[in-house]
C-alpha cells in the first residue's frame, strides 16, 4: 500500500485523453515501469509473483490479446522474477471445481496464455487446499477466514479486476477479487451462506459418502430411516459433504444477505493481503469494456479507462467515485475495509498519458 499521511496514489489512464489502442498500451507500460512511480519495481529478483485474474468471468482474453499481461510479464522476467497466472476453483460442484476441470473448460478455451507463463489454481488440484487466518477486530464471533492455501507461497501479487455490477457487493473490483477470488472453497461458502448445510431426507440415497468425507465426524446415518443427519454443533461448514452428495441430498440454503456478504468479503480481503508481503501488491482495475479500445470516446459515457494502485481500498474508492451512480459498491465495504486497515479512503488521482 502506497501510504503518505493517510493518502494513497491512484494512477488513471483515461480514454478521454488517449484515443488509440497503441497509446493506451504505451501509457499502461510507461506508468507501470516509470522509475518515479515504482509500481512494478516493487518485485525483486527471484520473487514468485501471482497474476490473479477472474478466469471464470472476466474478459481475460482481452487482457492477453491486447497485450496488457505481456507488458507485465516481459518486465518481470527481465528482472529475473517468476510470474505465473493464478485463480481459484469454483464453489459449485458442477462448475470447474477442480484444477483439471478448470483448465479444460477455461484455460484451454482462451487460446493460450502469455508465452510460456504457467497457470495454477491457488487452492490446489481439488480446490480443497486452504489456510485459516484470524482477522482481528472482526464483526463475527468466529473471526476465522479460509483462503486459498497457495497464497502463503507467493512473494508478490498483481490483481486484475474488471468493474461490473454485483447483486451482493454492489460492484466488483479489487476487494472482490481478493475477498472472493482468493478465498478457499470454505471461504466462498461462508460468503453466501450463514448456516451449515442440511440433508434433504427425501433425496438421500443412503450412500454414506458424506459420512466418510466429513473431517469432524459431524455426520451420522440412521439405519432405520436410511438417511444422514448433520450435527450443526460439530459442523465446520467446509462443504465437503455437499461436494460428494448426489441428487441434491445435501445442500446449502444460500441465505446470506448483502450485509453479511460484504462483511465477510472485507474480512477475506484483509486476510489475503496480510498473508502476502504488504509492499509487494499491485492492483489494476479496468473501468471499460474490451471493445472501448476500438470505439470513439464520448463524455456522456463517463470515465472509461484503467486505474493502477498499490492500495486495494483506494483504487476501489477511486473507481466508485469515477463511475458515479452507474454501479455503486456496497455501503459498508469501504467503511469496514478502512476500519480493518485494508487501505486508505483518501487518495490522490494522478492522470497519466504518455
Amino acid at each position: 500500500m502506497n501510504e503518505k499521511d493517510g493518502i494513497s496514489s491512484v494512477y488513471a489512464i483515461s480514454l478521454e485523453t488517449i484515443h488509440t489502442r497503441e497509446k493506451v498500451l504505451e501509457s499502461f507500460k510507461n506508468t507501470l515501469t516509470h522509475i518515479h512511480f515504482r509500481l512494478l519495481k516493487i518485485f525483486d529478483n527471484e520473487d514468485i509473483v501471482g497474476i490473479k485474474m477472474d478466469f471464470l468471468n472476466d474478459p481475460v482474453k482481452s487482457y492477453l490479446r491486447d497485450g496488457f499481461c505481456k507488458i507485465i510479464i516481459d518486465y518481470l522476467k527481465e528482472k529475473n522474477t517468476y510470474p505465473f497466472f493464478c485463480d481459484t476453483t469454483n464453489r459449485y460442484r458442477d462448475r470447474k471445481n477442480n484444477f483439471i476441470s478448470f483448465y479444460q473448460n477455461t484455460i484451454c478455451h482462451i487460446g493460450g496464455l502469455s508465452g510460456d507463463t504457467p497457470f495454477n489454481t491457488l487452492d490446489g488440484i481439488n480446490g480443497l487446499y486452504e489456510i485459516a487466518r484470524e482477522v482481528p477486530g472482526s464483526k463475527f464471533k468466529k473471526s476465522i477466514t479460509h483462503l486459498a492455501g497457495g497464497l502463503q507461497n507467493l512473494d508478490g501479487l498483481i490483481v486484475f479486476s474488471k468493474l461490473k455490477c454485483h447483486n451482493m457487493a454492489g460492484c466488483s473490483g479489487a476487494i472482490m477479487s481478493l475477498g472472493m477470488g482468493l478465498a478457499g472453497k470454505m471461504g466462498k461458502v461462508k460468503l453466501f451462506s450463514k448456516t451449515p448445510p442440511h440433508v434433504n431426507e427425501s433425496k438421500c440415497s443412503y450412500c454414506r459418502k458424506c459420512l466418510h468425507r466429513c473431517p469432524v465426524n459431524a455426520i451420522t446415518v440412521d439405519e432405520f430411516s436410511r438417511h444422514a443427519f448433520i450435527d450443526k454443533t460439530k459442523c465446520i461448514n467446509c462443504g465437503k459433504c455437499v461436494d460428494v452428495s448426489k441428487f441434491g441430498s445435501i445442500t446449502y440454503d444460500w441465505d446470506a444477505d448483502p450485509i453479511h456478504f460484504q462483511t465477510q468479503l472485507v474480512e477475506n480481503a484483509v486476510a489475503a493481503t496480510t498473508t502476502i508481503n504488504a509492499n509487494k501488491q499491485l492492483y489494476i482495475n479496468f473501468l471499460m469494456e474490451p471493445e472501448d479500445l476500438d470505439m470513439a470516446y464520448t463524455k456522456i459515457d463517463g470515465f472509461k479507462g484503467i486505474l493502477i494502485s498499490k492500495d486495494p481500498l483506494a483504487i476501489d474508492k477511486a473507481s466508485n467515485d469515477l463511475i458515479g451512480n452507474r454501479c455503486r459498491f456496497g455501503e459498508l465495504i469501504f467503511e469496514y475495509a478502512h476500519e480493518l486497515n485494508l487501505g486508505n479512503l483518501n487518495y490522490n488521482l494522478h492522470h497519466v498519458a504518455y
